[in-house]
């Protein structure tokens, strides 16, 4: 069982793989609608990249686009994401 730090480092993680897969904007606009710092953004852009092999282009206009979901599987990660989401609006 992952402690609360490791918990919510994964949260964070897996909340910024999720808006990058919904294209949601580049680095500032992605740590705006989290309420995080562009650097957070950088790092876990980063460790996706290093740990999950995922291949992430970056533009400042267009912001992320996934090429290569590396060793992680795009279907079962957004199905995993949207029952996180709904038990989390459920309460």
């Amino acid at each position: 069982m992952l402690g609360n730090r490791s918990s919510e480092q994964f949260n964070v993680l897996f909340d910024v793989l999720s808006a990058i897969a919904e294209k949601a904007g580049n680095r500032f606009e992605l740590a705006e609608k989290m309420r995080v710092s562009p650097q957070v953004i950088g790092r876990q852009v980063k460790l996706l990249r290093d740990q999950f092999g995922m291949k992430i282009k970056s533009s400042t206009k267009y912001g992320y686009s996934i090429e290569d979901w590396g060793i992680i599987d795009p279907i079962r990660f957004t199905e995993h994401r949207q029952m996180v989401v709904k038990k989390t609006q459920d309460g």
